[in-house]
């Protein structure tokens, strides 16, 4: 069978549907020009390929040069269309990455590697459910319809294409083989995009799926948005809510006591903050938050009407926001670097509902170790303080009370974000006590997190004016309440 479609009639069908996908990180910016990179059929019926693009945008808060992104094609007599959910291809892909097969294209290769035990025999008839998640990347579940069948398994499409080394591989490989690491599903393979020229880039993972479980935001968030606003209600969180963030706490610290563990391998382990360590991270989160500010103050106009007076406030006292970023490199460290999730949220956490005889730590599960999508790798893979993680997660909470509110939430305490990173915290703290990367003085843990959640709720102004324009407000409420 011959292609069906030259690269030209390719490129102008995306350049009409990819602006608009899910996945797409930069649905508010003009899409300048796409490039077909390579076209690697897979050996599947019809004719269904992985496409690897060249896409150039212009919009708010964009990077310069061209993005490489992934593209599970299927041809149909309308044209082709991402297939990443198409039986065939979900099933080709999940069982490339757990039994190392290898397609090869013009230029490139599409190639397996194998981390678990292998599949016995071919996925010839694969169930695909998409999880409806908020994501940059493409998320499946991959069942095997066949009598006997291997546990169900997640595959996750990473959309944009970056050569070098995956935290979501090496960090999954790390707990992997952690004797006392049990709360994160184990990774089972992953797929290599092999160029010539532009190197290795890892384009899709393969965990297995943990059973009966949804994410942690979710559970929560159907405990807020079902109060009844009547007394029992503070009851009620402090029953529900409080054991789960106290576990949170405990499970986290145990992360971070994992990926501080000097006997793993050597990207991983503890380091002092030396002077020009700690500089160098004040100028990075320095120069990141002035390229938003700079990309914001020029796109204004692009943006929600209802965002510009927050957003203007903000850009008044960016100034005092670098002051604070900056002050990093001028404090006296004692607690040490480690690597950290680096994207860590109530979404990044699953919990167990077939569980509730065990102890709420059993019941949770930590996913998805690739990093802040807008940051490069080499970024991702910077040792930083343990407080990056839990800023994430008490920005991540401000959101949860922020998001239920909306949804219609009654009889939340006006104080429900600091009562619940209040529980959070605590239990971190408690459990990390007497290690190298937590700070045994208080005011030194006080000023880390300082500056890592206003590091983060930068980092979320930029994603959501490329993103959910309508949910700036709230990184940006929180900007001017650590600015004030």
């Amino acid at each position: 069978m011959t292609r069906p479609g030259s690269d030209d009639a390719l490129v102008a069908a995306l350049t009409t549907w990819l602006p608009e996908a899910r996945w797409f990180p930069l649905k508010s910016h003009q899409l300048q020009s796409l490039e077909v990179v390579d076209r690697l059929r897979l050996p599947l019926e019809g004719w269904r390929e992985f496409v690897v693009v060249d896409a150039l945008a212009d919009g708010p808060t964009s990077d310069a040069g061209p993005q490489t992104y992934a593209l599970p094609i299927a041809w149909q007599p309308d044209g082709p269309r991402d297939a990443a959910a198409d039986p065939l291809i979900a099933g080709w892909l999940g069982h490339a990455a757990i039994n190392g097969d290898r397609v090869q294209g013009s230029t490139s290769a599409l190639a397996g590697v194998a981390t678990g035990p292998r599949l016995e025999r071919p996925w010839h008839t694969v169930a695909v459910t998409p999880l409806a998640a908020d994501s940059s990347n493409t998320l499946l579940i991959l069942a095997d319809s066949a009598p006997h069948a291997d546990a169900d398994v997640i595959l996750k499409l990473l959309r944009q294409v970056r050569p070098g080394i995956q935290p979501e591989v090496e960090i999954g490989s790390l707990l992997a083989a952690h004797a006392t690491w049990h709360h994160s599903p184990r990774l089972r393979g992953y797929l290599e995009w092999q160029h010539p020229s532009r190197g290795v880039s890892v384009v899709g993972v393969v965990h297995d799926r943990v059973p009966h479980a949804v994410s942690l935001w979710s559970h929560l968030l159907a405990i807020l948005t079902t109060l009844a606003g009547n007394a029992e209600d503070r009851d009620r969180l402090h029953r529900e809510l409080k054991p789960t963030l106290t576990a949170l706490g405990h499970v986290t610290a145990n992360m971070h006591r994992v990926l501080a563990d000097e006997t793993q391998a050597p990207a991983f382990g503890t380091d002092a903050w030396v002077p020009h360590e700690a500089q160098a991270a004040a100028a990075a989160m320095v120069s990141h938050a002035t390229k938003i500010f700079d990309a914001l103050d020029a796109s204004r106009s692009h943006l929600p009407v209802s965002a510009t007076p927050l957003l203007d406030q903000v850009l008044q006292r960016r100034a005092a926001c670098i002051t604070r970023l900056a002050a990093l490199g001028t404090f006296p460290l004692q607690s040490q670097r480690i690597r950290v999730h680096g994207d860590y949220h109530l979404g990044q956490v699953l919990t167990r509902h077939d569980t509730a005889d065990r102890p709420r730590e059993d019941q949770l599960f930590v996913i998805d170790f690739e990093g802040e999508p807008q940051r490069s790798l080499a970024e991702r893979r910077h040792k930083h303080s343990a407080a990056k993680d839990v800023a994430g997660m008490i920005r991540s909470l401000d959101y949860l009370v922020q998001f239920a509110t909306r949804e219609g939430a009654r009889s939340l305490p006006p104080d429900a974000h600091e009562q619940f990173v209040g529980w959070f915290l605590s239990s971190y703290v408690a459990a990390a006590v007497g290690t190298r990367f937590w700070p045994s003085d208080p005011a030194e843990a006080q000023r880390l997190l300082d500056v890592y959640c206003l590091d983060k709720a930068i980092y979320e102004v930029a994603y959501e004016a490329n993103n959910r324009p309508d949910w700036m407000e709230v990184p940006l409420r929180a900007l001017l309440e650590r600015t004030s």
